[in-house]
């Protein structure tokens, strides 16, 4: 069993002089590429949730790219159109494949053209190298295929199928002891941020989103279940122009949230008779600044804030497969409509700067507007006590 991940799209300029052992997502001038289920031009995610999650396609799966007049850069997969993944497209550019994990060698498979069986595909290695012709490049991560702008099959051995990081998967078994009913969950756009995961995948730690365009840090050290999506998001369609944001809360105030589909603020009384208020070691209504109003919901781009232990409780769970015992801590990762929050400083007892890229000045912020908010990711991270 092939076990990696895979990345497709296309890039502008000469094959030699873009070749690099970088990942795709890398590639900084006239780049398009689709990693997971996810758009990055020029190395800047700029649309998420485009497309099935390219690491879980499994063996006969076939994947493509395809330009349309006036329709800009499409994917394919299994013969269906993905849509538009970006309508800027370079007038002179080449496919690009970048495959990570145990294969030795990609080939392209244009129109007419047989693909190899089973049989004549070299035998898994620990290395990734890509097959053009007679030319063999060893160890390379981001491969430029001249003349690929067809769909592009690849051989059945090398196409991807599911693998299962153990980290991601003890934290669905957490999430899985909360009791959510399976409604409320869309596992096709699951992510895993442990170290491993996202090193394979070649992500960056930050990506700048919506409009105007705003910075944040992606949830390193969590696993992430995709929910699934309200009616309204096919109208307001957040992920094209709102920020990312992230809340961190308690095991036992996730079912209440997701029951009511918002974030509630302190004093609501949440489905089933539940009463918010305001978190110990935050700001309350008997200890806080003059004019301070604590009757917000509180996020942040980062879950460095947001996921402290104020914020994010920590929870004893015990792992049903392993029966181990396990600190986890929950939060959720949102879309929030630009000019509807306020950032602010810090308002917890942190010492230092809280995250590097992300100025203590701005990594709180706030709103009233409940329905500026759309969830789309329950995040879960596991500590050994």
């Amino acid at each position: 069993m092939w076990s990696g991940s895979l990345m497709i799209g296309v890039v502008g300029g000469e094959p030699d002089a873009v070749v690099s052992k970088q990942t795709a997502t890398g590639l900084k001038k006239d780049a398009i590429i689709v990693s997971s289920s996810s758009v990055i031009v020029d190395s800047q995610k700029v649309k998420d949730r485009y497309c099935k999650n390219l690491d879980g396609l499994d063996v006969g799966d076939e994947i493509g790219i395809v330009f349309k007049r006036g329709g800009g850069l499409h994917v394919l997969i299994n013969g269906e159109d993905q849509g538009e993944a970006s309508p800027n497209v370079p007038s002179k550019c080449y496919a690009v494949v970048d495959v990570y994990g145990m294969a030795e060698r990609v080939k392209i498979v244009g129109p007419g053209e047989e693909e190899e069986t089973e049989d004549e595909v070299p035998a898994e290695k620990e290395e990734t190298s890509v097959q053009m012709g007679s030319e063999k490049k060893e160890e390379e991560k981001a491969y430029v295929v001249p003349e690929a702008s067809v769909p592009v099959p690849l051989p059945k051995r090398l196409r991807p199928t599911t693998r299962k990081c153990p980290y991601q998967e003890l934290c669905r078994r957490f999430i899985g002891s909360l009791a959510i009913p399976a409604g409320f969950m869309n596992p096709q756009f699951d992510r895993c941020f442990c170290p491993i995961c996202h090193r394979n995948r070649g992500d960056g730690e930050y990506y700048i989103r919506g409009s105007p365009p705003v910075t944040y840090a992606l949830p390193l050290g969590w696993a992430r279940s995709a929910l699934r999506l309200p009616p309204r998001a096919d109208i307001l369609k957040p992920d094209k122009n709102w920020h990312v944001a992230f809340h961190g809360t308690s095991a036992k105030a996730v079912r209440p949230i997701l029951d009511g589909g918002v974030l509630l603020l302190p004093g609501d009384v949440a489905l089933g008779g539940i009463k918010i208020s305001e978190v110990k070691g935050h700001y309350t209504e008997d200890h806080k600044p003059a004019g301070f109003d604590t009757k917000k919901i509180f996020l942040s781009p980062t879950m460095k804030y947001a996921g402290l232990q104020v914020y994010a409780k920590k929870e004893e769970f015990t792992d049903p497969l392993t029966k181990k015992k396990h600190n986890a801590k929950v939060a959720f990762q949102v879309w929030i409509r630009p000019e509807s929050y306020e950032k602010s400083k810090i308002t917890v007892a942190v010492k230092g700067q809280v995250d590097d890229r992300i100025p203590n000045e701005e990594i709180e912020w706030s709103t009233k507007e409940r329905s500026a908010i759309i969830l789309y990711g329950l995040l879960a991270k596991i500590e050994d006590p």
